[in-house]
């Protein structure tokens, strides 16, 4: 017998005469006395591995191959518990088994797959309807066992629901349930009762048919808010977005019953503090889990504020040393800025500053929740970035910030960073252009006017956004050209006009609803899952720059062919294409086309120019792209941190004071369906402006919606 067997005896209390092989069978049971007129007998032993049967030839039953081996009978077992049913309906038939009356122990089940197996294999003997019909002729009264009073409680929930029937319970205690169809005239009735001197439970009595007929009322008085977790842990296990629409339509095509709405939320609610904890409690957790970072990862910074007499949730400020070393140590000197609100039970944004690697990937620095985004949140996330910078490093190098540009974000960068750059991403205001006016024509020339590389060139793309819309020109000349504009902007972007804060929030758009705890570890799982993946890429790069900029430069060497080079000192050149001439100066890394200037990497121009005077280009590349910074950026390792149950274990922190509790925030999430996007403050607070219809020279209407001519038409009848 192997160890996850399970044992099932059957016994039959027909009168039949003893034989040997009966005992044989089970040696066990052989000193039960005949005189007791019951033949004892075991008709398999069920398991993964082996299936034990009484003698007989090789056979195939539903697809399941039994054959005879030395010490029993081999069954190939990967199948479902209705292909052992059918394997038990056929040795039932077969001649010589008397008739079955009920199971009796001993069961044995050696592990929770057992268990499963043995819980869906009885349950397809008592409730299946396409095998009732078959043991109305072979069983007066059929019981079963269950390990305890819940799980049976759950089955006979089970079975009401996918048969369409409800329950009215009569009684129900932890001895004894007894319950009936709760249809008016309906026969049904099942009564269970708890086993002497074991937990285990049984079915005594299950006496009538259904004449009720199915249910077809909205909603099942079985089907609560408990039975819809236990049906959709699994589920929200592998996704934590499994929105309550899609509970109610996977539940209605399943069993064909209705519930309401406000049901699967709190279901879904339940589910979730079910597996992940409930949001009161990540809160409460939070200082034990800032010392788990440090001591896990040393370097780190990880930190909870908490502001009232009552110790309230106010900040959490987190930034992992390999982020941190690999910022300073290989990423662009490019910071983006932007914040996404949580939608758990508490009010609360998510502040990240996020920068670029030497390919080009999304690289997160520091991250932080507050309990209110506003100005003061923002300074202070600012100032705890300064801090980080200043502790690790001697000078803070020249940064420039890429942000939505909102009052405060703007206020903050200037205030803890004066001598950075602060450039408006593009993302957001060719978004905001687009909402404004509709108009894609608009978005298109509009990025070209912030690629171009001359002022000239610059306000000719300006002056083709007049003449499609006048009203749009004047919206976006409000904001200056310095802060979004190449050729106006003063700080180095190398390329990169919009942030990346947008793939970032893509990390964590499906964890916003958990508590906050988990929002943190759907972050540091994907960094560790990013960190090794880039390290182990990087490898096999065998070139001096990253695969991108690498590409960037084939490019260009490919354009410089058939450049022409004149040479006027030993760091000035001319180079003369079909249609232009620029300046290319090496020794300043300079092109009159700016390319240089705004990518970090040589233009064609100064490729030309490089080749020309048998210079290394790779020489003249800004270190940043190399893949050697690449790797320094993915070098130190980010480490995982242990369950929830090892905390207390390693090093719990001294909770003797209530006090020292952390509580969630005041600021509870509002009745109503939340917004999709965050509206930025300066969409907030900007004057709308009024469209103006050309044709009738009315205001609040365009040309193509006015309904003068309509209106003229009418009045003519």
């Amino acid at each position: 017998m192997t160890s996850n067997n399970i044992l099932i005896t059957l016994i039959s209390l027909t009168k039949l005469p003893v034989t040997p092989s009966d005992d044989l069978i089970n040696p066990n049971l052989s000193s039960k006395s005949p005189k007791d007129s019951i033949i004892h007998r075991t008709l398999f032993l069920l398991s993964f591995e082996d299936l034990l049967l009484p003698s007989l030839d090789q056979v195939k039953i539903s697809g399941i191959l039994i054959q005879n081996i030395p010490g029993g009978l081999h069954c190939d077992l990967n199948s479902s518990s209705s292909g052992f049913l059918q394997v038990f309906l056929y040795l039932i038939n077969s001649a010589g088994n008397p008739s079955l009356r009920y199971f009796q122990a001993p069961i044995i089940l050696k592990n929770q797959r057992d268990i499963e197996v043995w819980e869906e294999l009885i349950w397809e003997f008592n409730s299946s309807g396409a095998y009732s019909s078959v043991f109305l002729g072979l069983l007066d009264q059929l019981v079963l066992f269950f390990p305890d009073v819940k799980t049976f409680r759950k089955k006979i929930k089970e079975a009401a629901i996918a048969q369409h029937f409800e329950l009215r319970i009569i009684k129900s205690d932890l001895i004894r349930y007894f319950a009936k169809c709760a249809t008016e005239g309906c026969p049904w009735r099942i009564r269970a009762v708890k086993l002497p001197n074991v937990p285990m439970f049984t079915i005594r009595s299950l006496e009538g048919t259904h004449t009720c007929g199915k249910n077809a009322q909205i909603g099942h008085q079985q089907a609560s808010v408990d039975w819809i977790v236990n049906l959709i842990e699994e589920r929200l296990r592998e996704n934590m977005n499994y929105k309550p629409k899609d509970i109610l339509q996977d539940i209605h095509k399943e069993y064909g019953i209705t519930i309401p709405y406000k049901q699967a939320w709190r279901a879904k609610e339940r589910g979730l503090a079910a597996i992940y904890g409930s949001s009161e409690e990540g809160y409460c957790l939070l200082p034990a889990y800032c010392e788990q970072i440090k001591r896990t990862n040393p370097g780190s910074i990880a930190q909870v504020f908490t502001a009232g007499a009552d110790n309230r949730f106010q900040r959490l400020f987190i930034a992992f040393y390999a982020s941190i070393h690999g910022f300073l140590n290989g990423c662009l000197p490019l910071i983006s800025i932007g914040g996404i609100p949580l939608k758990s039970k508490y009010l609360g944004t998510l502040l990240s500053a996020t920068c670029f690697d030497a390919d080009g990937g999304l690289f997160p620095l520091a991250f932080a929740i507050v309990d209110v985004d506003n100005d003061e949140s923002w300074m202070w996330f600012l100032s705890e970035l300064h801090k980080l910078l200043e502790m690790k490093t001697q000078s803070i190098p020249q940064l420039t910030f890429l942000s939505d540009e909102q009052k405060g974000i703007v206020d903050a960068v200037k205030r803890k960073f004066p001598s950075a750059a602060h450039a408006y991403c593009m993302r957001h205001l060719t978004d905001s252009v687009s909402k404004e006016f509709k108009n894609s024509r608009l978005v298109h020339l509009l990025w070209k006017a912030a690629y171009s590389i001359t002022t000239i060139g610059f306000k000719e793309k300006m002056a083709e956004i007049e003449e499609v819309s006048p009203e749009a020109a004047k919206w976006i000349n409000e904001i200056s050209p310095s802060r979004w504009a190449f050729p106006y902007f003063a700080g180095a972007r190398f390329g990169h006009l919009s942030s990346n804060i947008e793939e970032f929030n893509k990390w964590v758009l499906e964890a916003r609803e958990l508590p906050i705890i988990q929002v943190m570890e759907q972050i540091h799982s994907k960094l560790i899952e990013e960190f090794g993946e880039r390290r182990s890429k990087s490898l096999a790069w065998m070139t001096v720059l990253s695969p991108s900029a690498e590409k960037h430069i084939a490019e260009a060497v490919n354009r410089a062919s058939p450049y022409q080079v004149l040479r006027s000192d030993e760091v000035e050149f001319e180079v003369l294409s079909s249609d232009r001439s620029d300046i290319v100066n090496i020794g300043t890394r300079c092109c009159s086309c700016r390319d240089w200037q705004f990518y970090g990497l040589p233009c064609s121009h100064a490729v030309a120019a490089l080749i020309s005077c048998r210079k290394d280009i790779y020489e003249f590349c800004e270190p940043y792209f190399t893949v050697a910074n690449y790797r320094s950026t993915y070098s130190e390792v980010m480490h995982p941190i242990p369950a929830k149950i090892e905390w207390s274990k390693d090093s719990e922190v001294p909770m003797e004071e209530e006090s020292r509790l952390v509580r969630p925030p005041k600021f509870r999430r509002p009745p109503g369906r939340p917004e999709k996007k965050r509206l930025c403050v300066e969409d907030l607070n900007r004057e709308k402006h009024t469209v103006h219809c050309s044709k009738c020279n009315q205001t609040g209407h365009y040309k193509t919606t006015c309904k003068t001519d309509t209106m003229n038409s009418i009045e003519q009848f």
